[in-house]
């Protein structure tokens, strides 16, 4: 019991840490596209303050993704295969 309980212990930490790496990068992405937006000020237009919302989340997932699967992470491999299985099952 003590190996396998170890072992998962050590899995959900292998994962955690990847996780947290994935989720920085992302940070990161999202404030340094957000640095080089033009401010909006409370009175600027609805679409610039729409770009500064859109274009850093954006940027953010993109970059998030790209880790993830860099890492290999577990959760995103299962996100894909279910995606493919979904797929799948429309396509026929």
């Amino acid at each position: 019991h003590g190996t396998v309980e170890l072992a998962g212990h050590r899995r959900l930490a292998v994962s955690t840490v990847k996780i947290a790496v994935s989720t920085a990068f992302m940070a990161a992405a999202c404030l340094a596209v957000l640095g080089v937006l033009p401010q909006a000020p409370d009175a600027g237009g609805l679409g610039l303050k729409l770009l500064r919302a859109i274009l850093p989340t954006a940027a953010g997932a993109t970059v998030y993704f790209i880790v993830a699967a860099l890492l290999r992470t577990e959760e995103l491999a299962a996100l894909l295969r279910q995606l493919k299985r979904r797929g799948g099952r429309n396509a026929d």
